[in-house]
């Protein structure tokens, strides 16, 4: 890890944030009552790009979301 890469982390408080959403995601278990083809986008009010999501667990073997950054990365998928 560059030092640059180390003065940019988040702050402990930004951590603090990311893990208490982790662990209301996991609460809700979204993956009982979605697919993984149920896809839905969220737009970042800074630049204004879409992440196209989709919620992975209904199998039972993994669980999690992913982001797909953009339309190109949405029509990988």
């Amino acid at each position: 890890m560059a030092i640059k890469d180390i003065e940019s982390s988040p702050s402990l408080e930004k951590w603090k944030g990311l893990y208490e959403s982790a662990i209301g995601f996991k609460e809700i278990t979204p993956w009982n009552w979605m697919w993984d083809s149920n896809l839905f986008g969220v737009q970042n009010p800074r630049d204004g790009e879409i992440g196209y999501c989709c919620v992975l667990g209904r199998g039972g073997e993994v669980f999690g979301l992913a982001v797909y950054l953009g339309t190109e990365a949405w029509r990988v998928i």
